[in-house]
């Protein structure tokens, strides 16, 4: 008798955490997404240098937990890994659509602009979810990672033409060679993607210095 895959649709609780309010005065919404082995309550305070009363940071959480050794210990979360990776795609766009959906009730978003950030593993979600988001991020932040390449296609090219995109790789990051560099840079200016490079002297980890000096708040 052959087994055969079945797959269904059920509840799930999601959790994500907030640095600073939403009031009348916010002018920036910063989604920020943590890389592999992660948890949100941490990563989120990396950011803690660009806190501003019109700036608020929302991380969410992978919903894939697990133990980072054996099975007890410290605890860290995952966006996906290569089983059923399509599935998860689509249920983390899913999340981060339902979570943005609540955002945007709260503040003017006629005047509130929309920062997307993805460090490592949580790039390339940030940037299938940029893609297919209710509302088109401002701008996009890949961080220690390279953007996807299926969202180099010709549709998505126009909608990265409608944010500003920024690459921020250290020169000292184990996980990316000078080749693997100087082969993105070629595969995104193959595809038309216009974006700028920012460089810096670091290891594969967030530097709030590096993101104050490009990313100040300006209102």
């Amino acid at each position: 008798m052959a087994v055969t895959k079945h797959q269904f649709t059920t509840q799930r609780t999601a959790r994500f955490y907030q640095l600073g309010e939403i009031t009348d005065n916010t002018k920036e919404v910063w989604f920020v997404l943590h890389g592999y082995g992660m948890l949100a309550k941490y990563f989120i305070q990396k950011f803690r240098t660009l806190n501003n009363p019109g700036r608020v940071i929302i991380a969410p959480e992978g919903m894939q937990r697990f133990y980072l050794q054996g099975t007890s210990g410290r605890v860290g979360a995952s966006w996906m890994t290569k089983d059923d990776r399509l599935v998860d795609i689509d249920d983390n766009i899913f999340l981060l659509n339902n979570l943005s959906d609540q955002i945007w009730k709260t503040v003017n978003s006629d005047t509130c602009s929309f920062t997307l950030l993805g460090f490592s593993q949580g790039c390339p979600t940030a940037a299938r979810y940029a893609m297919q988001a209710e509302r088109l991020p401002n701008r996009f932040i890949a961080y220690a990672s390279d953007i996807p390449t299926d969202t180099l296609n010709e549709e998505c090219i126009k909608k990265w033409s409608m944010m500003d995109v920024n690459l921020v790789i250290g020169d000292n990051d184990p996980f990316i060679s000078e080749e693997r560099i100087a082969e993105h840079h070629t595969q995104l200016k193959g595809a038309g993607l216009s974006y700028n490079w920012i460089p810096y002297q670091g290891d594969h980890r967030i530097f709030s210095d590096v993101l104050t000096e490009h990313f100040p708040y300006e209102y």
